[in-house]
C-alpha cells in the first residue's frame, strides 16, 4: 500500500487501467467462459467502525492503492454488464487479501519483515500494533478463487462481487499476529508504535462473508489462532532462518491448538448468527451478522426464533448487564446447581474481557476442561454456555465488560 503513495499514477495505471485493457482484450475471445478477476478487502469506503463490510457497502478509497482497486471493481462491473454478460460470460470479482504463507518475502509485509528483521538481530517497528485485519492463509483464497470459477462455469447467473476471507470473529489485530510469530520463531524483538507514524491506513477492516458461505457453500478452513504450519511466516523456507543468532525466547505462552468449525445446528441461510463449536461439546461460540450503512448498523443479540435449535424447551428468564471500571478485575467463577442451572450467553459491548467456561458436569469427557475466548465491543461473537459450567472472566480494558448476558432455563 505505502507503494501506492510513492507511485500514484503508476498504482492506477496498474490497478485501475490495466483492469480495463485486460477485460478489452477478452472481449473478441470467442472460447471465453469465465473470467474471476481479483481485487483487495480494501474496495470498500472504510468508516472506521467495527463492522464487517458486505460486498452491498459502498466502494472507496483514501490512500490511492484502495481507491484503485475500488475503481477496478467499477471497471469489472462495467465490462461485465456493458459487454461481457450478453456474450455469455460469467464474470465475478473476488475481494481477499492480508494473506499469510511461505515464500512471500516482498517489501512492506508484516511477516517476511518481522523474519528479516529478527534474523539480523533488529527490532521490529510495528506502527500499528491494535488495527485490525481479516489474516488468512494464502491457500484459502487461492481455494475460493478455482471454486468461484468453476461454479460460475455451471451457474453463471452468480456472477457478481465476492468477498473471501475468515469468519468475523477472527479477524485479529497486527499485535496478535506478531506475537504468535515470535512464539514459532522462537525471539524476536519488537518496537510497538502508537499508531501514528506513516501514511494513513484503515484502523478496523473486516468482510463479511456469508454470501460466499450461502451461495457458493465456501468457508475458510483455518481458523485464527492459526492452524497454519511453520511455513506460514516463510521461517522455514529459507536458509537464513536455520542460521539465526540465538537470542531469548518471548514471553507469551503458547497459543491453544485451534477448534473445529463445524455448524453446529442448522440455521436459515437468511440468519444474524453463524454458530461454532469449540474443543468442548455443546459450548458454542456464536458470530452475529449486522446490517450497516453510513448512519451506523443494527446488530441482534437474540431471536428465539432463529436460537429455537440451540434454546430447545429453554425459555429466556432474565437479561443481565454488568460494567466493570477497572482492567485486571475478576468477576467469577459462578455456578448454579439444579434446579437453578442456567444457560447463558455473554456478549462483550464496549472494551474487552476474557471470558472462561469450566466444564463441571458430571460423566463428561471433558470434565474439568476449560476453554476461554476473547469477547470485546468490536467483535461480533457471543459464547453460549450450557447448564453444568461455571463461568466467570477477566476484565482486559478499563470501563470494559460492558456486557449483555441472556440466560435460559427449562420452565
Amino acid at each position: 500500500m505505502r507503494a501506492g503513495y510513492r507511485d500514484p499514477l503508476g498504482t492506477w495505471a496498474t490497478n485501475t487501467l490495466g483492469t480495463a485493457h485486460l477485460l478489452d482484450a477478452l472481449r473478441p475471445v470467442s472460447a471465453l467462459r469465465v473470467v474471476v478477476a481479483i481485487t483487495t478487502d480494501k474496495v470498500y469506503q472504510n468508516l472506521e467502525q467495527p463492522l464487517p463490510y458486505r460486498e452491498t457497502d459502498a466502494l472507496g478509497g483514501h490512500d490511492p492503492y484502495s481507491a484503485s482497486k475500488a475503481a477496478a471493481e467499477l471497471v469489472i462491473a462495467s465490462y461485465r454488464d456493458a459487454f461481457l454478460a450478453e456474450q455469455g460470460v460469467a464474470v465475478a470479482s473476488a475481494r481477499a487479501g492480508n494473506v499469510i504463507g511461505g515464500g512471500d518475502w516482498a517489501d512492506d509485509r508484516l511477516l517476511p519483515d518481522a523474519v528479516r528483521a529478527w534474523h539480523h538481530g533488529q527490532p521490529l517497528p510495528v506502527r500499528r500494533p491494535e488495527a485490525i485485519r481479516p489474516w488468512q492463509h494464502v491457500l484459502e483464497p487461492l481455494n475460493a478463487y478455482l471454486q468461484l470459477a468453476e461454479q460460475l462455469w455451471a451457474h453463471p447467473e452468480r456472477a457478481g462481487g465476492y468477498n473471501f476471507g475468515p469468519h468475523t470473529h477472527e479477524a485479529a489485530s497486527v499485535r496478535q499476529v506478531i506475537e504468535h510469530a515470535q512464539v514459532l520463531y522462537g525471539c524476536g524483538e519488537v518496537l510497538w508504535g502508537d499508531g501514528q507514524d506513516g501514511p494513513h491506513e484503515a484502523g478496523w477492516l473486516a468482510l463479511e462473508i456469508a454470501k460466499a458461505r450461502h451461495q457458493l457453500g465456501l468457508a475458510p478452513r483455518w481458523p485464527w489462532p492459526p492452524a497454519w504450519p511453520a511455513p506460514w511466516t516463510g521461517i522455514a523456507a529459507r536458509p537464513l532462518a536455520k542460521q539465526r543468532a540465538p537470542c531469548a525466547r518471548p514471553t507469551s505462552p503458547p497459543l491453544k491448538p485451534p477448534r473445529p468449525l463445524p455448524e453446529v445446528f442448522p440455521l436459515s441461510p437468511m440468519s444474524r448468527f453463524t454458530p461454532h463449536a469449540t474443543p468442548i461439546a455443546d459450548l458454542i461460540l456464536l458470530e452475529r451478522h449486522s446490517l450497516g450503512d453510513a448512519r451506523g448498523f443494527l446488530e441482534r443479540l437474540y431471536c428465539q426464533e432463529e436460537l429455537r435449535p440451540l434454546l430447545g424447551e429453554r425459555r429466556i428468564v432474565q437479561i443481565n448487564r454488568t460494567l466493570t471500571a477497572q482492567a485486571g478485575t475478576v468477576r467469577g467463577l459462578h455456578f448454579q446447581h439444579p434446579p437453578h442451572a442456567e444457560l447463558k450467553a455473554v456478549t462483550c459491548l464496549r472494551g474487552a474481557i476474557f471470558d472462561v467456561a469450566v466444564d463441571l458436569r458430571q460423566g463428561s469427557s471433558t470434565f474439568l476442561h476449560w476453554h476461554a475466548e476473547r469477547l470485546s465491543g468490536d467483535q461480533p461473537r457471543t459464547l453460549v454456555i450450557p447448564e453444568g459450567f461455571a463461568h466467570g472472566f477477566q476484565t482486559l480494558t478499563d470501563n470494559s465488560g460492558d456486557s449483555a448476558a441472556w440466560q435460559g432455563r427449562v420452565l
